[in-house]
């Protein structure tokens, strides 16, 4: 009897220490909201800046809105995807008139100083005129150096540059 009298008091402990827990997690998880918080004084949410990479993936999305009109919905709403929910919504962003379709990632991409195109960014324009290097039968083992790995995926991804840029070149030459 005294071995039942022990295990009923075990688990009462356990739930009511699981009572208790919960209650002082849920308490301080979701405070009541007091009268210092509801203060016209408050400051509003801070919300984050708009950058270039964000207009160039909503401008990606809908390529018919200005620059402009993006921005000034980023800035309003702070959330891509509120800016992309409201386009698929609305069909447009409010503002000036829909600007014609034109090259828009180029633009962006212009506009930030970065490269036109991969050959320049990895700076491969001297490999170009380099012969096919004749492909090994097997793969390069995974090495333990990270040192060692990371020049091996430097070289797999200039030959996969080199590669696609050569195979442009051969459709380019042979379309009429």
């Amino acid at each position: 009897m005294a071995t039942d009298s022990t295990t009923t008091t075990f688990i009462a402990c356990i739930i009511i220490g699981f009572l208790v827990v919960r209650w002082c997690v849920s308490s301080s998880s979701a405070p009541a909201p007091t009268a210092a918080a509801a203060t016209p004084n408050r400051p509003a949410p801070r919300r984050r800046a708009v950058t270039p990479g964000m207009i160039e993936v909503v401008q990606s999305l809908a390529p018919g809105l200005t620059v402009d009109q993006i921005r000034a919905d980023l800035e309003r709403s702070g959330s891509v995807e509120a800016t992309v929910e409201r386009i698929l919504a609305e069909g447009s962003l409010p503002g000036a008139a829909p600007a014609p379709a034109a090259p828009a990632p180029a633009s962006v991409a212009a506009a930030s100083g970065a490269h036109s195109n991969l050959i320049e960014r990895y700076g491969l324009q001297g490999k170009l005129g380099e012969p096919v290097a004749a492909a090994a039968g097997k793969r390069p083992r995974w090495s333990q150096s990270a040192e060692e790995r990371q020049a091996l995926l430097r070289k797999q991804r200039e030959d996969m540059i080199l590669k696609a840029r050569r195979r442009l070149e051969s459709q380019d030459a042979g379309a009429p």
